[in-house]
């Protein structure tokens, strides 16, 4: 058989790597796969060329495009920029004008009377005896609607009211202010029953309850919010509830105050000693 021939170095390479690997090759093999190879690597050195040769250039026209982009401000563009500016600038200084007018010209102005709250009511006290507004006429009243089987904010209400009266006596020098309690539970609290629950604060709380009617009716007349929140199945399982408010009223039984929840006892009796003041002076002739 007639020995394979070669006639270049790289079909001579290729030839003995085929025949390492065990292949049996012949010139005109090995020729095919040597023009294969030289065509695949001649495409790819001319893909390269063009890749390099379009990258090139788009840099270069983006660069150039960039280049011409730039630069200063032409006269048409200052001519258009300074009247907008010097246009902002003023209606900047026209609105301060115009705010510090109106802050002088605004007055705080006092305020005038007092919410419509309180006025005549009759309600039945511990010992089962007509108690009416005007029958507590002539004293200052510290008012507290709530009810006796109220579990928390009553009882601390009560004892903030109670800590308030005694620091009143002290600074008022006497009893001038009465503390009230008036029940917006009629259906529970009797009159026994308010004035056994009393007994817990101060000595000189008046303890109120009444009718339905007569409770809601005094209730509108003092804005008091107040529901039934059942918690059992019985017709007496139930809470109440209603407004934290302790209202103030003057000797001629005019409202002057309340006090929220957030009150503190010497913050109510520091209000409450201005008010005395200030209604003492009035009345002097």
């Amino acid at each position: 058989r007639r020995a394979c021939s070669f006639e270049s170095p790289k079909m001579q390479c290729l030839t003995t790597l085929l025949r390492r690997s065990g292949a049996s090759v012949c010139s005109r093999d090995a020729a095919g796969l040597a023009r294969r190879f030289s065509a695949s690597s001649r495409n790819s050195s001319h893909y390269l060329r063009r890749s390099e040769g379009h990258g090139g250039r788009t840099t270069s026209g983006s660069s150039e495009s960039s280049d011409k982009g730039k630069g200063p401000l032409g006269w048409r563009s200052l001519l258009l920029i300074v009247p907008i500016g010097a246009g902002c600038l003023a209606y900047a200084e026209y609105l301060k004008h115009q705010q510090e007018q109106r802050q002088q010209e605004t007055k705080v102005l006092p305020s005038v009377g007092r919410p419509s709250l309180g006025g005549d009511w009759i309600l039945i006290d511990k010992n089962h005896k007509i108690v009416t507004s005007d029958d507590l006429r002539g004293q200052w009243l510290l008012m507290y609607f709530g009810f006796t089987f109220c579990p928390d904010i009553c009882p601390n209400e009560l004892a903030k009211i109670t800590d308030a009266i005694n620091l009143l006596d002290k600074r008022l020098g006497g009893p001038l202010v009465t503390p009230v309690f008036i029940s917006i539970d009629p259906e529970r609290d009797t009159p026994e029953q308010v004035g056994e629950y009393i007994k817990d604060w101060h000595p000189r709380f008046v303890a109120l309850t009444g009718s339905t009617a007569q409770v809601s009716e005094v209730c509108k007349k003092f804005r008091v919010y107040y529901n039934k929140a059942p918690t059992g199945d019985a017709p007496t399982d139930y809470l109440v509830d209603h407004s934290i408010i302790t209202y103030l009223m003057n000797p001629q039984g005019s409202f002057v105050d309340f006090f929220g929840k957030n009150k503190s006892a010497p913050e109510i009796v520091d209000d409450i000693v201005k008010y005395v003041q200030q209604y003492g002076a009035q009345e002097k002739p």
